[in-house]
């Protein structure tokens, strides 16, 4: 029996659907879609996106023995390794996005064709670049303003202002709002001074206050033929996300590594271990758990085909992914995430945009100078510890900071003697019940141990 599971995330358009078939994700398109998907392709804005790395390619598939009514076409879409959010990307990434769908709308409407939505959700980070991964986002015609504008707004432009003028964690807002931010609400919440910018007042206060009144400001602002009135839209827009300042953080750990925190030895020998382990794994997929400025992962992202580096820390996540972008390292995504508190289940059922968790499939999750504070802040046990880890396929790196250690004794120099626990010994109890340990490492010139865990039943 030929069985597909149609995405939870896709009912949202009328114009077809993603659905997984045997490991694979595919999009079926409708009847009614069929004609302007074959103006896209035959005006050559396909191929123009696809050349600037703008769209994820895809294939017409007509092998996979499947007929879906009223779905006529089916096509396999470049196949995106790990899903993202926008609630999980640091000020630059999420700016990136931003800019390539601008540049999108501006290919399409030099091709007779507009973006019909500019949600952040259709972009994703695909070989180090953010795509649009939606071939159904576009319709032919000509209007006088972009009907995605509001959208725009609202879901790129207010959450980039508000990151920037007040907090890099304004970004988590997104989770209660998926489908944008109210322009009223970032209106009143931005300081005064972004009135005084020009391009902030117009799409977004005086944005906001037309929608209170229900007037078109934009439209009163944007005058003259519907092609030169759009480019102008696009030129502003595009001069609006350019022109914000860094985005602001109260956390900035990016100097985690520098002398006064650690032995420059200790992370010459930590290298030196993981790059030699990871190259003997060769694993698919690693999953780094506190990466800070991401030394490590790039280490892993040589030997493996994909790294996601997750720290709470947005300075930290900014610095490795302008790294990453500047090393032309394409197989590594860092991701704003506070393990403590990761990116849950939201939308319709719960089920729109799927937690963290469950979107991550690691052959090996490394646990590298983090699980003490992980202790600290939030009393998480070895026990629990395990649990996290069990998302991992084979293995896992963990890195056991001693109570001796100088920051250990710097984080808890009012509460040691709460972490009567805190030993080796009950740490190899809590993994063993799962794990077997492949290798043990201590970092000189510390006291700290790195353990090679393979979990029991990998296969």
């Amino acid at each position: 029996m030929n069985v597909f599971k149609k995405d939870p995330a896709s009912f949202r358009d009328s114009d077809g659907f993603i659905f997984e078939y045997e490991g694979a994700f595919y999009r079926a398109i409708t009847e009614n879609y069929l004609v302007t998907y074959e103006k896209l392709i035959a005006s050559g804005l396909y191929k123009k996106l696809v050349e600037e790395e703008l769209l994820v390619p895809h294939e017409e598939e007509k092998i996979i023995p499947l007929s879906i009514p009223q779905h006529p076409l089916i096509i396999r879409p470049f196949q995106v390794k790990q899903i993202t959010y926008p609630y999980e990307w640091s000020y630059e990434q999420y700016r990136d996005a931003a800019l390539c769908t601008l540049r999108i709308q501006e290919l399409a409407l030099s091709h007779g064709f507009s973006l019909k939505d500019a949600t952040p959700f259709n972009i994703q980070f695909a070989h180090g670049k953010p795509k649009l991964i939606d071939t159904l986002s576009f319709f032919s015609g000509d209007q006088r303003l972009w009907c995605a504008y509001k959208q725009f707004c609202e879901s790129f432009l207010a959450p980039l202002a508000l990151m920037a003028f007040i907090d890099h964690d304004m970004v988590r807002i997104g989770q209660v709002y998926h489908d944008g931010i109210p322009l009223a609400l970032a209106s009143t919440m931005l300081p005064y001074r972004t009135w005084l910018r020009l391009s902030l007042c117009i799409h977004l206060h005086l944005h906001a206050r037309s929608q209170r009144s229900n007037q078109d400001t934009v439209r009163k602002i944007h005058i003259g033929s519907h092609a030169v009135n759009q480019a102008r839209l696009i030129f502003n827009l595009r001069q609006a996300v350019q022109s914000l300042p860094k985005s602001k953080t109260f956390l900035n750990w990016k100097n985690y590594y520098s002398d006064d925190c650690v032995h420059p030895l200790y992370l010459k020998n930590k290298i030196e271990i993981i790059e030699k382990a990871i190259t003997e794994i060769k694993p698919r997929t690693v999953v780094d758990i506190g990466s800070n400025t991401g030394i490590i992962s790039k280490i892993a992202s040589a030997h493996s085909e994909m790294v996601i580096a997750l720290d709470r820390d947005p300075s930290s996540i900014e610095a490795l992914y302008l790294s990453t972008k500047k090393e032309k390292i394409t197989n590594l995504i860092p991701l704003v995430m506070n393990i403590l508190n990761p990116s849950p289940s939201l939308g319709w059922m719960s089920s729109e945009r799927r937690s963290f968790l469950e979107r991550i499939d690691p052959d090996v999750i490394m646990m590298l100078g983090i699980s003490h504070h992980l202790i600290g802040q939030a009393n998480i046990t070895f026990p629990m510890l395990v649990d996290l880890c069990s998302k991992t396929k084979k293995y896992v790196f963990f890195e056991f900071i001693p109570d001796t250690d100088s920051q250990f004794k710097k984080l808890f120099r009012s509460r040691v003697n709460q972490f009567d626990w805190y030993t080796q010994k009950e740490l190899l109890k809590a993994f063993t019940n799962l794990f077997t340990v492949k290798n043990v490492w201590k970092v000189e010139p510390t006291d700290r141990m790195i353990y090679l865990f393979e979990k029991k039943d990998a296969s």
